[in-house]
Formats: C-alpha cells, structure tokens, sequence
C-alpha cells in the first residue's frame, strides 16, 4: 500500500527516519516540500507518528491545470472505500476554485458510484491537499498531529511542537544524554526531547516566571520526566559543570519593534560565551530561528557547522548548527 504524510518542508529526510521505524516504510518520494509518499504493509502506528501533521492512505495524485481536469481524472477511478464518507478539502495557493467548490464535486463523483453520504458522523474520510498546482487524493488515517493534548499553556512565540520534535531528532539526542534549552518558553523543545528519549537528561530554563510556570503545567500534562527553573543564561555556568553538556537546542528571542537589538545583544554575548564553556567537545548547539544573520554576528567563539531553511506556516526558519571546534 502506497501512503502519503504531510510534514515540515526541509524536515522530509528526518521525518522518513520515524516513519521507517514505526510501520518499516520503504520506496520513499518526495513529491514537493513537505509531502512524501512511500510504501508500507501496515499504516496503525503512523497515527504515532510525532514528526507529522498529517497522514492518509493514497488514492492518487497529479499536477493539474484545472478542476475539470481534477474530476475528469477522479471520474475515472475506482473508489473501494466504507460508507457513508465526506470529503474534506485543503488548499494552498491561487486558483480559479475553492475548497468547497472541491468537496462537492468530488463528492458527487463518488456518490455517483453508489457510495452514501454522511456531512456529520462518517466511516471514511476522503482527504485532498491541492498545493498550487500539485493534487493529492487519499482516506485519512490521522490529522493536526502537530496539536498537542499536553500544550495547554502556549507561548504564541514558541515554536511548533512538530518542529520541535524535528529538531531534537535532528540533533541526534541519544538516552542519557544531557539537554538544555536556555529559552524554554512553553517547555515545547525540552518536552519533545523528553517524549523523544526518556532516559536523557533534560533541563528547560526562561528568566520569565510565567514562562517556567507554563511549562512545568504543560511538563506535567505531558507525563515527562524534566527540569524546568527560573534562570538566564548568565546562570548556566553555575547550573552545569565545564565540558558537560551533549546538545543545547533551542530557540532564542529575537529582534522586534518592541525588542531592540541593542537589548539582545549583551544577552547573546553571555548566551554563547556559556554555551561554549558548557558543551562537551563533541557537543553541539542548535538554534532555530528566523534571524540567522542576528545570531550569526554573536557566534565568533563557535563554529557553525551546518545551515539548514525550514518552512512551516507561511514563515520560514533557518536551523544553525554550533561546534566548538571545526568538522
């Protein structure tokens, strides 16, 4: 059977090693940003899967030049789904059509084929993703994985709980390893970590009280095992021995209209000055933000080894990856 996720455009690569772990997917394709498809006998645990956002069975996709030529094909193939079904459109991009627009004739065509129809309470799900001109058709099996049941209390600034989770895969966190996020925020990065792997070491600190408050509830909500306490970056020194820190992953503030560069600056100098006291020679630091240029003035005493874009939700980020000494 041929599945289709939908994950964080330049995370495809990250995101297809939990999918190989958690149904043993074979044949991956990325078709555009953020899409893959690829082979599997068994598709349950994909409902696990912590690196998505969405998933479905797939039915077929194409490029198009307009909706007749979307029903023309979709005419012509032969549904085998339960009923009653609904379908439900997602659409990214200029066209001549809407979603609902979408949705109804689809529907039509399926309904034609003897299948009933049910708005409210169906068995099946039939889920298109229409990007500029790319078309995907396929039964959903899960959806929004990216909302969190534990992230009660958000910060609006914080990351993706998604991307966070990219993120710590991406730093090859290993059990038993020692963690840190100096800007915790909501805790989204240092409970990812924890979901990720239970037996590291993971510490999530903010000099904003509210800030640890709502991530130790969200902490709580999660069932993870990590620290969070009231302390800037100035303190990690104090907080972890030289040389003793595996990964820092995190993602700092930036500039704003509100919050001047010259009210960062002396707050990154400390940041970086600590991180390179702190992490272990092998040891890496991982930002991910939308100010690359901003971080990259203040990193002179660490090496950045590798620059990566991310995109997710119209806004696009930049993941620097930090060593003491060069590659």
């Amino acid at each position: 059977m041929k599945f289709l996720i939908k994950t964080i455009p330049g995370m495809e690569e990250i995101e297809m090693e939990e999918i190989v772990e958690l149904v043993k997917a074979k044949n991956f394709k990325k078709i555009i940003d953020g899409y893959v498809i690829f082979e599997a006998e068994n598709y349950k645990n994909l409902r696990k899967a912590l690196g998505i956002i969405k998933a479905m069975k797939l039915i077929d996709y194409f490029e198009f030049k307009n909706k007749d030529e979307i029903f023309e094909r979709l005419s012509k193939i032969e549904f085998r789904i339960k009923e009653p079904f609904v379908v439900r459109c997602t659409r990214y991009g200029e066209h001549e059509f809407n979603s609902r627009d979408i949705e109804s004739g689809i529907g039509e065509i399926i309904f034609n084929k003897g299948y009933s129809v049910n708005l409210t309470n169906p068995k099946t799900i039939i889920s298109v993703e229409i990007v500029n001109d790319f078309f995907f058709i396929g039964i959903l099996i899960a959806d929004h994985l990216n909302k969190r049941k534990y992230r009660l209390r958000r910060n609006n600034k914080a990351i993706d709980s998604v991307l966070a989770n990219l993120l710590v895969r991406y730093s090859r966190l290993k059990e038993k390893e020692l963690i840190v996020d100096p800007f915790c925020k909501d805790g989204v990065i240092p409970i990812e970590a924890a979901i990720y792997a239970k037996k590291a070491k993971i510490w999530g600190l903010d000099d904003n009280i509210n800030n640890v408050r709502n991530a130790k509830i969200n902490a709580e909500l999660a069932k993870v095992n990590i620290k969070i306490l009231k302390y800037d970056v100035s303190w990690l020194g104090y907080l972890f021995k030289e040389n003793s820190v595996d990964k820092i992953v995190t993602n700092p503030p930036i500039p704003t209209k509100k919050l001047k560069e010259n009210k960062l600056q002396p707050i990154y100098e400390e940041f970086f000055f600590q991180a390179k006291n702190i992490l272990k020679k092998e040891g890496i630091l991982l930002i991910v933000t939308q100010k690359p240029e901003f971080v990259k003035r203040f990193s002179r005493n660490l090496f950045l080894l590798e620059e990566k874009k991310v995109f997710f939700k119209k806004m696009e980020y930049s993941i620097l990856v930090f060593k003491k000494q060069k590659a």
